[in-house]
Parts: C-alpha cells; structure tokens; sequence
C-alpha cells in the first residue's frame, strides 16, 4: 500500500517538474444529477476543492445537438480554477428522453 502511494507521488512530482499536465492526474469528481423528474445529467468537476476559491469556476457550455462534452476536456488544464463539464439531456453520458416526451 506504502508502495503505491509513493508511486503515485513520485509521478505527480515528476509531472509537476516537468511541466507535464497533459499526463498529470487532477483532482476530479463525476457524477449525475436527477432533473424534470426522472432524468439525469452527467458532470464532471475538475479540482472540486477550489470551487470556493476567490475565482469563479468555469462551467464549460458543449455544442450541439448530438454533441458530448469530450472534445472541450483540454480545458480542465486552465490552471486554479475549478472546471465543470456537463452533457446536455441526449448528448454523451447523460440521459437521452425518448421521442413522445416533453420538449427537453
């Protein structure tokens, strides 16, 4: 257990020195979150710890129709600032209401 900790230390320092974020770990937190009743949309907060911090988090606003949130995660690399993602209802990893429901 000791072992692993070390290593994990020891790849977040090495990315640290390196200046290398884009194989750094960040601190993040996943979820869903249930909304018009039965239906839920997934998040994903980057670095949830500052999200009390002076500045102001950045809530990341994908395209679409159709289009998840994947291809705008090199965000979460602006740095001291917590970053949310979301996919919209039907997009990506969040619920996708069929046809015959209420406009979404």
């Amino acid at each position: 257990r000791n072992a692993a900790r070390v290593s994990v230390l020891v790849v977040l320092m090495i990315c640290l020195l390196l200046n290398l974020s884009d194989v750094c770990i960040l601190p993040m937190r996943e979820g869903r979150v249930h909304v018009q009743g039965q239906h839920e949309l997934w998040y994903r907060m980057v670095r949830p710890d500052m999200l009390h911090s002076k500045k102001a988090p950045l809530v990341v606003l994908h395209g679409g129709p159709q289009v998840p949130s994947d291809y705008l995660f090199d965000l979460q690399e602006i740095p001291q600032r917590a970053v949310i993602f979301f996919d919209q209802l039907g997009c990506g990893r969040s619920d996708a209401p069929q046809g015959g429901e209420a406009s979404y």
